[in-house]
């Protein structure tokens, strides 16, 4: 089987998406639950990223296309806004993202497992003397273009009556100009395609090998999971209360939380499994003496470890008030475990403290 076929093969048992197929092409891609929180969690960073966190304004509108023979048109009213909310200045940015996403910037290479195999062609000049150039991704079946870049200039302003082009005149300091533009362009269900392919790991597993995801923790679909060894039906069903009241907890301060039906029903090895295979990057180890000492263990797909700190309080502490020695001791933990870490150790974290770690995990990049 080709690798693009396992990697669509994972996707549907995963219900990440499916192609559709009608006469022997992709008609559309159908997507499962977990599909759509990436593809979610795509547009929301996208937006972070190319809106909310911009040095300019970027304002954002729909492009409806059908109602103009020429796609300017269509900024016509967001245009006549943005000119009064940044007193007739340029720069200002337009970011459509629920048809095609015209940005500036690409998320590709910041959320990528591996950066590397993005690269940037040379810029092409068409016989209009439109400059492009095409962000690209190298996959094992050949490259795909992932987004596409013109810088269109003035020239999309050529074809409109004089009174038209007045309308779209903004100020640069006190000199009135026709904006120059350039175009980004890309799609959502482009880039949730190359996500997947790129997450997707074939990681050594005993004697053979076993299919995971493995995503940045900002567009996983699920944050975090839960897990716990084969126990007694008591005990079993008191651990799956715990999980249910803290996956509540978490969920109510906005991480997006996966509570299993099978905690402690299968073994930890299993239950691993499926959450790897799911691109979890981190899963809450529940077992019997939680229920004792609220203690559980923390366990990351990106180095399989349930790592060793008995000092959680102080370094949370540390992260929030201090910069100095203290903000040291998670660097001395983590650097412990990477020379000396098996999975027997265990980053212990009390239960009422499980949220704020997992919050603080997953906002810093």
């Amino acid at each position: 089987m080709s690798l693009l076929n396992r990697i669509l093969s994972m996707c549907k048992a995963y219900a990440y998406m499916e192609p559709m197929i009608i006469n022997s092409t992709i008609d559309h891609l159908k997507y499962g639950a977990t599909g759509e929180l990436l593809c979610q969690n795509i547009r929301n960073e996208w937006l972070y990223s190319n809106v909310t966190s911009r040095d300019e304004s970027v304002f954002q509108f729909c492009n409806v296309r059908e109602k103009y023979f020429n796609d300017i048109l269509s900024l016509k009213d967001p245009f006549v806004n943005a000119k009064q909310f940044s007193n007739n200045q340029l720069p200002f940015s337009f970011a459509d993202s629920r048809s095609l996403c015209e940005q500036p910037d690409s998320l590709d290479s910041e959320f990528s497992a591996n950066p590397g195999r993005f690269s940037l062609t040379e810029i092409l000049i068409d016989d209009n003397g439109q400059e492009s150039t095409e962000i690209r991704a190298e996959f094992e079946w050949g490259q795909e273009t992932i987004e596409t870049i013109r810088n269109v200039n003035t020239k999309m302003f050529d074809s409109l009556e004089p009174a038209e082009q007045e309308m779209f005149m903004s100020r640069v300091g006190k000199r009135k100009v026709l904006p120059h533009v350039v175009e980004s362009e890309t799609s959502l269900e482009k880039a949730c395609m190359v996500f997947l392919c790129d997450g997707y790991t074939e990681l050594p597993y005993h004697n053979d090998r076993r299919e995971v995801f493995r995503f940045h923790r900002k567009l996983a679909p699920y944050k975090i999971t839960f897990a716990a060894p084969l126990l007694n039906a008591k005990k079993a069903d008191e651990l799956r209360q715990l999980s249910i009241y803290l996956g509540l907890s978490l969920k109510k301060s906005g991480v997006s939380t996966l509570i299993t039906p099978y905690l402690a029903k299968k073994s930890l090895e299993s239950q691993f499994t499926d959450s790897d295979c799911l691109g979890i990057p981190y899963i809450a180890v529940l077992n019997e003496s939680t229920l004792e000492d609220g203690i559980l263990g923390l366990r990351s797909i990106e180095t399989t470890l349930e790592t060793l700190s008995c000092v959680l309080r102080h370094i949370l502490y540390a992260f929030n008030s201090y910069i100095g020695f203290w903000c040291i001791i998670p660097l001395i933990s983590k650097a412990f475990v990477i020379l000396f870490g098996r999975e027997v150790f265990k980053e212990k974290i009390h239960v009422a403290n499980l949220t704020s770690y997992v919050e603080l995990l997953i906002k810093n990049y």
